[in-house]
C-alpha cells in the first residue's frame, strides 16, 4: 500500500468503534500497517505484519500498529485488544500515544521478532493505561517502552523477552506505579 493499509477513526471523535481486523498480512506498507485513531471497543487480532513501513521516518518511523489521538488527548484509542499478532522486521511493533485511560489498551500472545526499538511502546506523548500478557518478544531494542508523559500505571505480566538492549524501559511517570509480574527476560 502506498499510505496505510488499514485506517480507521481519523478525525471522528469516536463515531468509530466495535471493529474487528483479524487474518490479514500487511507487508511494506507506505505508512502503517493499521492505523487506529479516536477509536474504542476493537480487536485486532491473528495478523502477520512486517516492514519496513513508512517512507517518511520523521512522519511514520516504520511503525507496524499505531494507536492514536485525536485532537485533543481525551479522544484517544481505549479497550483496543491485540491478540496473537505476529509482527516482525520493523522498528516499533505496537505504539501507543493519547490513549484513554478508563479503559486500557490491551496485548496478549502476540509474536514480536527482529523489532528495532521497541515491541509495545508508548512512547509518544500523552495519557493512557497498556496492558501487556503473556507476548514474546526476540530480538529486540526494547520489550515494552514506556517514556515521556504516559501516564500509567501500565501492567505486564507473562512476557517472555529475550536478546533485547533493554527488557523494559519505564521513564517519569510510570516508574512508581507500573507492574512487571511473571516476567521471563533472557
Amino acid at each position: 500500500c502506498g499510505g496505510d493499509a488499514i485506517q480507521i477513526g481519523h478525525n471522528h471523535d469516536h463515531a468509530s468503534h466495535t471493529f474487528y481486523i483479524g487474518g490479514n498480512t500487511f507487508y511494506e506498507c507506505g505508512e502503517n500497517a493499521i492505523d487506529i485513531k479516536q477509536t474504542h471497543d476493537f480487536v485486532i487480532s491473528e495478523n502477520e505484519c512486517y516492514g519496513p513501513f513508512g517512507v517518511d521516518p520523521y512522519y511514520d518511523d516504520n511503525q507496524a500498529i499505531v494507536l492514536h489521538h485525536g485532537p485533543d488527548s481525551n479522544q484517544g484509542c481505549y479497550n483496543v485488544w491485540c491478540l496473537n499478532n505476529y509482527i516482525h522486521d520493523c522498528r516499533w511493533g505496537i505504539v501507543h500515544s493519547n490513549c484513554r485511560t478508563d479503559a486500557p489498551n490491551t496485548h496478549i500472545g502476540n509474536l514480536f521478532v527482529d523489532i528495532e526499538s521497541a515491541a509495545v511502546a508508548h512512547a509518544l506523548s500523552g495519557t493512557g493505561l497498556v496492558r501487556s500478557y503473556h507476548n514474546t518478544m526476540v530480538n529486540c531494542g526494547n520489550g515494552h517502552r514506556f517514556t515521556g508523559n504516559s501516564s500509567g500505571p501500565h501492567a505486564m505480566a507473562g512476557n517472555v523477552v529475550s536478546n533485547a538492549t533493554q527488557h523494559t524501559l519505564l521513564d517519569n511517570g510510570p516508574v512508581g506505579t507500573s507492574t512487571a509480574t511473571n516476567e521471563l527476560y533472557y
